[in-house]
């Protein structure tokens, strides 16, 4: 993402947006080179407005409609913006990897559901022991299940994925 100092910053409107009320401002801003642009930042209305002088962190895009100014579109991702940074659905959080546990209990309760619905269900007349034999079988099931699933997520991590190539296509 490219750095740019807000040269002037003017409020032009507020609207209703889905996240609440938006506020549109008319900026001038420049680049790392110093070339002047003017471009639109559409932001909450709570988030404070930019100000001459401050730097942030993003990307002017090309407005849809020729007879508009372009959109800065704010870093979400490293604290530049006003965002301040995190997560949340437009990216920029941490990764954090699953603890093996937790994965393999996940896949384990999936593949119990896989089980249950591999089997006839019981008739309702069924006795403890008809009961019980079916639980074994599926958590039998499930275990070989849990096996085959693990042997696959470990060669998938083991290698790299192979690049797919269709000789029989003539491009």
């Amino acid at each position: 993402m490219a750095s740019y100092t807000v040269v002037q910053a003017d409020h032009k409107k507020d609207f209703n947006g889905n996240n609440g009320t938006m506020s549109v401002y008319t900026l001038t801003v420049n680049d790392a080179g110093g070339q002047a642009e003017i471009c639109e930042l559409v932001q909450l209305q709570k988030t404070p407005p930019p100000q001459p002088g401050q730097t942030l962190e993003g990307h002017i895009e090309p407005n849809r409609n020729p007879e508009f100014p372009p959109n800065f579109k704010k870093a979400y991702g490293g604290g530049g913006g006003f965002s301040g940074g995190g997560g949340g659905s437009r990216g920029g959080g941490t990764f954090k990897p699953r603890d093996p546990a937790e994965i393999a209990g996940a896949r384990h309760a999936h593949n119990l559901l896989v089980a249950a619905h591999s089997f006839v269900p019981l008739v309702a007349s069924a006795n403890d022991k008809e009961i019980q034999s079916r639980i074994d079988n599926l958590e039998a099931m499930a275990c070989v299940l849990d096996e085959k699933t693990a042997a696959i997520s470990d060669a998938a991590k083991a290698q790299p994925a192979a690049e797919k190539k269709d000789d029989a296509l003539p491009f």
